[in-house]
């Protein structure tokens, strides 16, 4: 009679541990990737306390898969459309309440970790379903604001605009959905009248670790930019842009926000970007001049068709 006690004891025991466990499942990290070989192991190094990663992976052809599973995470595929699009289907496999989404180049940094593990009791009380207080009532955020530092060739940077670099990542599942341009997506709340918050150390991002690299990832996303902002007809005034913009980029890099404190990387950054707009809005030139030409040639062949009539 005691055995068969003992043994309904030692199987509700595992129950309810089962189910506490599932119940205690706070935060999901999400990362998207392709070709990350070189950061991928470092970020997911930095995600040992949270409760799931979830990886969306657009078809890489290097060894991001292969060190993926040497750690603890789910591995989906998917076609990369746009980040924003990728993101988006990296929430909806997560399982977790909420959401700490970071790039396959970033790093929780030990503070930052021990700083949402300080909260996570309040991430479980939401979880409840007990924080849907108004922001006045003191209720829980529905986002947390990360603040970046960033890296270039291995050195962290301060000045020039980059540094505190505050980034929507941590966030209630359901309340917010990434945008969808080809480049530069945000987070946005549902809710206009959503409440957020910003935690206090440091997300650890390491752009890029040489020239040749930053120069490809420079001429990427500018290729991106200019494909979204002909896409939102927003190609106007091309040529008077030409001339200033990237000159009052580069004031307000290296001038304006300090770029020569951080010495040498200030001074490449604050060029490096001048050339950067300098190549959008030639690219954008260039496209306003073949569609005149496109226009041009179009307008010729409708004449010579009524004449013909």
């Amino acid at each position: 009679m005691d055995e068969n006690k003992n043994f309904c004891h030692k199987i509700l025991v595992l129950l309810l541990n089962a189910c506490y466990s599932v119940e205690m499942s706070k935060i999901s990290a999400t990362i998207i990737t392709f070709n990350e070989e070189k950061n991928i192991r470092r970020c997911l190094e930095s995600l040992d306390f949270v409760d799931e990663i979830i990886v969306i992976d657009s078809f890489s052809v290097d060894k991001t898969i292969d060190i993926c599973k040497e750690f603890n995470v789910k591995i989906y595929f998917n076609k990369f459309e746009n980040f924003g699009n990728q993101k988006n289907f990296a929430e909806s496999k997560s399982q977790g309440p909420w959401i700490l989404n970071i790039d396959a180049d970033e790093v929780v940094s030990r503070e930052l970790r021990q700083e949402i593990l300080d909260i996570s009791e309040l991430l479980e009380f939401s979880q409840s379903g007990q924080s849907g207080q108004s922001a006045e009532s003191g209720g829980l955020p529905d986002m947390f604001l990360l603040k970046r530092r960033n890296f270039f060739f291995h050195k962290a940077v301060k000045y020039g605009g980059t540094y505190p670099d505050y980034n929507a990542r941590l966030y209630k599942k359901g309340s917010a959905r990434w945008t969808e341009p080809e480049v530069h997506e945000i987070l946005l709340l549902n809710d206009v009248n959503g409440k957020t918050a910003k935690l206090k150390n440091d997300l650890l991002h390491y752009t890029c670790n040489s020239i040749e690299e930053y120069i490809e990832t420079s001429v990427r996303y500018s290729e991106l930019s200019v494909k979204k902002i002909i896409k939102n007809r927003q190609a106007s005034f091309i040529e008077l842009k030409l001339v200033y913009k990237p000159i009052v980029k580069f004031l307000e890099l290296y001038i304006l926000k300090r770029g020569f404190l951080d010495g040498y990387i200030g001074f490449f950054l604050a060029v490096s970007s001048m050339f950067s707009v300098f190549f959008r809005m030639q690219m954008l030139y260039q496209y306003k001049i073949l569609s005149k030409i496109d226009s041009q040639k179009d307008n010729t062949r409708h004449s010579t068709k009524d004449n013909k009539v």
